[in-house]
């Protein structure tokens, strides 16, 4: 690499070792490819191969750093990063005061954040949603290092397509990417798959990783290599993306991936989801925000049924049919009904599926890495 490149140091948590385990750190790794064409990115004090599969080292723990670099960007490792020298940058959460105070500039992955962000002290459901407590130490800059798709490494493969397309007696396939925890836990999913059109015109495929206290509810492809995502993706005909509120700033390595291969989102309307697949994108569903709470219950109510319970009934939608209705308050059917709704609009129109899909596709190209890396650039050269 060329020596005339900054050097930038880089560290994810209390993670020295860096692999696509998680979509948190594709995501981190990604966004160290893209700036590795502009700086030279040393991973927990070890120079960044862009084109290898992991960055840092197994044998070397965490540690601060071991040479002067031009910059320093620390993401949920607060002991390291107060005892950074300047110029260096902290990713917006956690919120920790102390490291909000001595960052030249704070992080943020989505637009819809980073617009928040500057005005974060008068935004009480922002501050509530990061754990902001206390006086609210407001960044002296903000930097957006927007979510990168490695477009060069989604290649999906047409002989396993056409085997996971095999038996869908003519039903359009639903994908559901990443892990199924309390934060994206499908309630609404799940009820709009009780409606009889909704059965009969699709089916359900759930990949990831999942909590074992989930895993008598879906019947799951667990967790599988990197490599064959693209190939799971492009299958679908759409994939299914659901998030509480924090949706609305949050980013979403699933609909990244969803865009750049073309794939339709079925999504709730939430901030930064409008942002990257248009204000006008026809297949948003309409949370009401007052259902949190009937969510919740119902939630609660799938944690503290055993599993030997629904060994005996076979099919999760026996229970469903007969003990849903007691959760429904009028914002959680309307939710339901706007989720069902979108669906069967999805479902109506190959035409128009085909013209969303080279939409996002398209879109999709403002979060290449070329793109994101000169943005960058841009940026964090102005703190050096």
């Amino acid at each position: 690499m060329s020596a005339e490149k900054p050097k930038l140091y880089f560290l994810l948590g209390n993670t020295a070792f860096l692999e696509p385990l998680s979509g948190d750190r594709v995501n981190e790794m990604n966004l160290i490819r893209a700036m590795s064409k502009h700086f030279d990115v040393y991973y927990n004090n070890v120079l960044v191969d862009p084109n290898t599969d992991f960055f840092g080292s197994p044998d070397k723990p965490v540690a601060l750093p071991d040479k002067v670099y031009d910059l320093h960007y620390v993401r949920a490792n607060r002991e390291i990063f107060l005892q950074l020298p300047s110029p260096k940058i902290w990713f917006a959460t956690p919120y920790f005061a102390d490291c909000y105070a001595q960052a030249d500039a704070v992080a943020t992955m989505t637009d819809a954040w980073h617009r928040r962000m500057a005005n974060l002290k008068n935004d009480p459901w922002l501050c509530a949603l990061m754990g902001v407590e206390g006086e609210v130490v407001v960044p002296k800059s903000l930097i957006l290092t927007r979510q990168v798709i490695a477009h060069e490494t989604l290649k999906p493969d047409a002989e396993k397509i056409g085997k996971i397309r095999e038996n869908l007696d003519g039903k359009l396939l639903l994908g559901h990417f990443g892990r199924v925890v309390t934060s994206n836990f499908p309630h609404h999913l799940m009820a709009a798959f009780e409606a009889r059109e909704v059965k009969e015109k699709f089916k359900i495929s759930f990949v990831g990783k999942l909590d074992t206290k989930f895993k008598h509810w879906f019947s799951m492809q667990g967790q599988l290599p990197i490599v064959e995502i693209a190939s799971l993706i492009a299958a679908c005909d759409a994939t299914v993306y659901n998030q509480d509120e924090g949706g609305h700033i949050g980013g979403s390595l699933k609909v990244m991936e969803s865009m750049a291969l073309g794939v339709p989102v079925i999504s709730p309307r939430l901030e930064a989801r409008e942002l990257e697949l248009g204000e006008g994108y026809p297949y948003f569903w309409s949370p009401v925000t007052n259902s949190k709470q009937v969510t919740n219950k119902l939630l609660k109510s799938f944690q503290e049924r055993q599993p030997k319970e629904h060994r005996a009934r076979l099919k999760r939608r026996v229970w469903l049919e007969t003990h849903l209705e007691s959760f429904f308050d009028t914002s959680f059917s309307q939710e339901v009904d706007s989720l069902v709704e979108a669906l069967l609009k999805f479902a109506q129109g190959a035409k128009q599926r085909e013209t969303v899909g080279s939409e996002i596709k398209l879109r999709s190209q403002a979060y290449s890495t070329q793109s994101v890396g000169e943005n960058l650039r841009n940026q964090l050269m102005n703190l050096l």
